[in-house]
């Protein structure tokens, strides 16, 4: 209640009262407020949780497939890179990145196979070249033997020449074929 004297000419003539009704009103607003400002923190609280819970759905497993391809580009064991199994976008990912990883693995067996196939062929020309060379500097050789090594010569630097050739060509079209988009046809 709220109370003030009534005064008029130095004299109180009575009392008058504020109803307690008013002043509940204005604190039935702000508890109403009160509970407007919690919920609204409460919202922005469980929406930083949701947030977090979210983002980490979604760095967690990127982050082990950043990690897996560490294991890849250092060549760990196999047996011990498992890419997760999903289906979503990252699932569809990590198979992406695992045919990646198949086809470079691939693309190096053969690139180490086709280099050891080439040094291979051209050391044996080398070599006969060597051995020709070698007896041609001793001339205790007749001239025609001489002459059958140098024919031996020509022909292996014939070879070498045209296994080189041969390598530029296929690595070329090696590279074309690999560069060549692929377009897809519809046969309806």
């Amino acid at each position: 209640y709220l109370t003030s004297p009534i005064i008029s000419n130095g004299k109180v003539y009575g009392v008058a009262i504020i109803s307690y009704a008013i002043s509940n009103q204005s604190s039935g607003l702000g508890l109403i407020s009160l509970n407007i400002l919690i919920f609204y923190i409460l919202f922005v609280l469980i929406m930083i949780f949701m947030s977090l819970i979210f983002s980490q759905s979604l760095i967690t497993p990127i982050k082990k497939l950043s990690k897996l391809t560490i294991l890849e580009r250092e060549r760990v064991d196999e047996k011990e890179i498992t890419y997760p199994y999903r289906e979503d976008e990252i699932g569809t990912l990590s198979k992406e990145i695992q045919k990646l990883s198949l086809g470079l693995k691939l693309q190096i067996e053969q690139l180490e196979k086709f280099s050891a196939d080439v040094s291979h062929e051209l050391k044996n020309p080398l070599t006969s070249l060597q051995s020709a060379i070698d007896l041609i500097d001793t001339n205790n050789i007749s001239e025609n033997k001489k002459n059958l090594l140098i024919n031996n010569i020509k022909n292996d630097l014939k070879r070498m020449n045209q296994l080189i050739t041969d390598i530029s060509n296929f690595t070329r079209l090696k590279a074309e074929i690999e560069l060549e988009k692929n377009e897809y046809i519809k046969l309806n």
